[in-house]
């Protein structure tokens, strides 16, 4: 039978628990419908002020995500890519262009601390994510400011407070 079974995967405290990884992918689509998200997402369009849907974007959107990204890491990769499919979209349409003319431009994607949008691409970082949950005594921001950092050097700027002290090995308080 292709059906699985209750013994091959569960969902424990949100996250999909199954007995081979690459389940994991198929069981969140089942488990954490995108649709919600992007009802979510939608729904920012009757705001009429593209900084707070922008904000909203940022802030509300991503916690479904981070989540999946430090639980599963690469093994979400399939949903990730789809959260992020779908968080592009939402950008897009605030600042009126397509998906594609944005994400040509890396700023966006990088932590508002670095000077971009803080939209955030966790198919990207899934594995960073992954890494600090594990170690749960690592930094997750700290690591994925240290992966932009590296990756996008001449799109980086220190302006700001928060994630850009954690990169410098502190952390201040939310």
């Amino acid at each position: 039978s292709s059906e699985k079974s209750a013994a091959d995967r569960l969902k424990l405290l949100g996250a999909a628990i199954c007995a081979r990884a690459e389940d994991t992918n198929s069981f969140l689509v089942e488990s954490r419908p995108m649709k919600v998200y992007s009802d979510f997402a939608a729904s920012l369009a009757l705001l009429p002020h593209p900084a707070a849907r922008t904000k909203l974007l940022r802030i509300c959107g991503v916690s479904r995500a981070s989540y999946v990204a430090r639980c599963h890491g690469e093994e979400a990769a399939g949903w990730l890519r789809s959260f992020d499919d779908v968080s592009m979209g939402a950008m897009a349409d605030i600042v009126g262009t397509s998906p594609t003319n944005l994400l040509s431009y890396p700023r966006v994607c990088l932590p508002t601390t670095m000077g971009g949008l803080g939209i955030t691409r966790y198919s990207r970082i899934a594995r960073l994510a992954y890494a600090a949950s594990r170690a749960n005594s690592v930094d997750q921001h700290a690591l994925v400011d240290a992966f932009y950092r590296k990756t996008y050097p001449h799109w980086v700027t220190d302006g700001g407070s928060g994630r850009g002290a954690a990169a410098a090995g502190t952390r201040s308080a939310p």
